[in-house]
């Protein structure tokens, strides 16, 4: 039990519920995590609800999925240390401050309307001083892409919003990552991807799921310097697997805890970088949706890898979606253009007509 008392002051100082698992069982838990009615010696796998075989795999990183304890499925992170595991569960004061951000989002959005109508009457034609509107555009499209995060990261994490089709996943990314490659070439970051030659049919959110890839490889441009390389590959075993890799230095350990709530931290001067981190939120809450789980890893020799799994869900009719109107999060335009604001440079924005 050397593993466990190390273990013990470290976690009576986090504030969330959180406690640890050695061999597959419960060894110690802190108060906070007290009213989940969690007991030392629980077996850990009946309580998780997704991710259950990629916990099984799980030997480095930060992995996030749910677990079902009692009525209610909850998140979880969990850190490997050293052999052991560390769970840490989300508290429903998290998706407090989500539904507080998805407010002061809706009242973000008039003004934000009121500029672009302004703009569109100063930049009346394209060849008006391209320049500056080119700039313009891409500063809009920045701040349309946060507060549309901020008004949708609530929303992702509900139930019984989904709008799922049969797609073929194979022919869906590979179409998304050659437009991305493109654009991402202006940036001059280059996008090479791996997929399956045999194609694969599966249940799937089509928009939150190309949400989410644009997420991943968002976050991975910030870690890739001018020249570098983003991979992603799609394997395909009992599930899929999403990895994207960036060429940057690796998450640190110490914060990898973090990743998937950071919009709940205090602001750092360091944060610039970052952003306000609901893209994760947004990727993990798409994952959930599709039965999957999402992890950081560092594999040797390489940046940092976000992999994101998903069920292989098949049906026997050819197409499951709801027949209500799904209004485009990005307002119609570019979702591109939107999700990679802050990396593409504003010469691809010229010619955008935000109004």
């Amino acid at each position: 039990m050397e593993m466990q008392n190390k273990n013990i002051p470290m976690l009576e100082l986090l504030l969330r519920p959180a406690f640890c698992v050695s061999g597959g069982k419960i060894t110690k838990i802190n108060q906070a995590a007290a009213p989940y009615l969690l007991c030392e010696g629980m077996d850990i796998m009946p309580l998780l609800a997704t991710g259950a075989e990629e916990y099984r795999e799980f030997e480095d990183g930060c992995l996030y999925l749910t677990l079902s304890i009692g009525p209610r499925v909850l998140g979880a992170t969990v850190v490997a240390m050293d052999g052991d595991h560390l769970f840490m569960l989300e508290e429903a004061s998290a998706l407090q401050e989500l539904r507080s951000l998805s407010l002061a989002a809706r009242e973000l959005r008039d003004p934000l309307t009121g500029m672009i109508t302004t703009a569109s009457q100063m930049f009346p034609h394209a060849d008006a001083d391209p320049t500056q509107r080119a700039q313009f555009n891409r500063r809009m499209y920045q701040t349309m892409r946060i507060i549309s995060n901020m008004s949708d990261a609530y929303a992702y994490c509900q139930s019984g919003n989904e709008r799922m089709e049969y797609v073929q996943i194979c022919n869906f990314l590979e179409e998304l990552l050659d437009k991305t490659a493109a654009q991402l070439q202006a940036a001059d970051i280059h996008l090479q991807y791996s997929l399956p030659d045999k194609p694969i049919y599966t249940l799937a959110d089509v928009e939150k799921l190309e949400r989410a890839v644009y997420n991943l490889i968002s976050n991975a441009t910030k870690h890739t310097p001018a020249g570098g390389t983003i991979k992603v590959v799609l394997t395909h075993r009992k599930r899929l697997y999403l990895s994207v890799t960036d060429d940057g230095p690796g998450v640190a350990p110490g914060v990898q805890g973090n990743v998937y709530s950071r919009y709940l931290r205090t602001p750092a001067l360091t944060d610039g970088q970052e952003g306000i981190g609901l893209g994760m939120v947004l990727v993990r809450c798409v994952a959930t949706l599709h039965g999957g789980t999402v992890l950081i890893d560092q594999p040797q020799g390489q940046g940092t890898r976000v992999t994101m799994t998903m069920d292989i869900r098949q049906r026997g009719s050819t197409q499951v979606r709801s027949p209500i109107l799904c209004i485009d999060y990005a307002g119609e335009r570019d979702h591109g253009l939107q999700e990679l604001a802050d990396v593409l440079p504003a010469s691809l924005y010229s010619q955008e007509n935000i109004d």
